[in-house]
């Protein structure tokens, strides 16, 4: 075997497979830029629907009375805001898919029912009787029922916003009602709300208990305050938050917003979609180059161990149909679930790789091993995908393989020295 003219090939070979990077390049721009059109299609959707919604429990607005001085410096001075002694947070929530075109989008309907206590200390200075019953809300836009009932008695919430009038911005959107705080309030309310992304609850009370439960079923509980029980299957989640009373948390304060000791201590869940079909895609694309480089020291195997020659022009079409995995696997995860649409692709274009190997050599044991190399290789990419944590590992051990199977192919291309006396 001529070794310069094998080391050639070798070169052009490396050349071409570093000339397919580019084409490899631009699907994964247009994965990139599909991935932009979902952004757009998600937030027309959330824009309709609801937001991420954040909703505290109930608390207790109280003015000072008409004429006293203190706390008169601005109109949140003006106003006390008390805490609940005791809350309990029971939500169900339930998701449901909207569709903007092509795109899917996850939303969700959370109907809560909220139970409070308040029991303050009486100050005289403080007008009980003309206080309010306040609730904060992210977006109002996605309330669509809202009950309330203190001490047995039925009242309606009014559209409530201080944030124009606090002069830090601190103030606060929801919902409020007037009651008469002369006496210890037992508290009832029932919301349902719209939103999207994620739902956030606050206890603004010194001793709270949240059950969140929901049909969704990849949750993701966030915040400092982790769920104390949560269960996950199939069917979605089901999750408990207990808040015992802790030193720093103030029964009350000047304004309207919960001072940030309530909202370190949110119950935060989130629809947490699965790894998305277009960064499945960008991450497959990652591994382009590995899938070349397999292909190609495979057919330079074949022509080191059989003495086929393949022409350039075939192994540009190999790499082309290669590339075209990439852009079938974008395309049909689209529409189809991604585990279907990864077999759909990889068996075309395993099946188009190997009868183009068995019309080229007409070898029944060439092609059989062409297909057994691809179809490892399409294996080993969706191994790699699923354990993202062990992709590297996996991906080297890969690689090792085919550089083990070029060192076994090539190991006789060496020329011995000349023995002296030996021509």
């Amino acid at each position: 075997m001529d070794t310069n003219n094998t080391t050639v090939r070798f070169l052009l070979v490396g050349a071409l497979a570093l000339a397919l990077l580019l084409p490899l390049l631009l699907i994964t721009d247009l994965a990139y830029e599909r991935e932009t059109y979902y952004a757009e299609a998600r937030a027309t959707v959330i824009e309709g629907w609801g937001q991420a919604q954040v909703v505290t429990a109930p608390m207790l607005r109280v003015p000072v009375k008409p004429g006293d001085a203190v706390w008169q410096i601005s109109e949140a001075e003006g106003i006390r805001t008390f805490a609940a002694s005791a809350a309990r947070h029971d939500v169900k929530l339930e998701h449901t898919l909207r569709s903007r075109g092509i795109f899917d989008v996850p939303v969700y309907t959370a109907e809560m029912t909220v139970s409070t206590e308040f029991a303050p200390d009486r100050d005289d200075q403080l007008d009980w009787q003309n206080a309010e019953l306040i609730v904060g809300l992210a977006d109002s836009f996605g309330l669509t029922e809202a009950e309330l009932n203190v001490n047995g008695e039925a009242l309606t919430w009014q559209p409530f916003s201080s944030k124009e009038t606090a002069d830090d911005g601190s103030g606060l959107d929801g919902l409020s009602a007037r009651v008469d705080a002369s006496e210890p309030l037992q508290v009832e309310a029932r919301f349902t709300v719209r939103g999207a992304a994620s739902l956030r609850l606050v206890p603004t009370a010194l001793q709270a208990d949240t059950t969140l439960s929901g049909t969704w079923p990849h949750p993701s509980f966030r915040g400092r305050f982790l769920p104390a029980e949560a269960t996950v299957d199939a069917g979605g989640f089901e999750s408990t938050w207990r808040y015992l009373p802790l030193s720093g948390l103030p029964a009350s304060w000047q304004g309207d917003g919960p001072p940030d000791a309530f909202n370190d201590r949110a119950a935060v869940v989130a629809l947490n979609e699965p790894v998305g079909i277009y960064r499945m895609v960008q991450r497959s694309a990652k591994y382009g180059v590995l899938f070349l480089a397999v292909t190609y020291l495979t057919l330079i195997c074949f022509e080191l161990t059989s003495g086929w020659r393949f022409h350039l022009v075939q192994y540009v079409s190999t790499g082309a149909a290669i590339l075209v995995f990439f852009l079938a696997l974008l395309a049909l995860a689209e529409h189809l679930p991604f585990v279907l649409a990864y077999v759909t692709a990889s068996t075309v274009v395993c099946g188009l790789i190997t009868w183009y190997v068995h019309r080229m050599t007409a070898l029944r044991r060439l092609t059989l091993t062409a297909g057994g190399v691809l179809v490892s290789a399409y294996t080993a990419l969706y191994v790699l995908l699923l354990l993202e944590a062990y992709a590297l590992l996996a991906g080297t051990l890969l690689l090792l393989l085919g550089i083990g199977a070029l060192m076994w192919s090539t190991q006789r291309l060496a020329e011995p020295p000349p023995i002296p006396g030996v021509e």
